[in-house]
């Protein structure tokens, strides 16, 4: 849905490869960020057991 949402007022580029569009980039932050906050998590984690 947002992805079609976010063509639709993005022009289309015909320099970038298709996996470089908004929408695949925008997912590709959200899943990045979301390990971050999993990793970050993980290490609080393990140092509150460890300390």
């Amino acid at each position: 849905m947002a992805g079609s949402w976010w063509s639709a007022r993005a022009p289309a580029r015909r320099d970038a490869p298709q996996d470089m569009s908004s929408a695949s980039l925008f997912g590709g932050g959200l899943i990045a960020g979301d390990a971050l906050a999993a990793l970050g998590i993980g290490i609080v984690s393990l140092l509150a057991v460890v300390t």
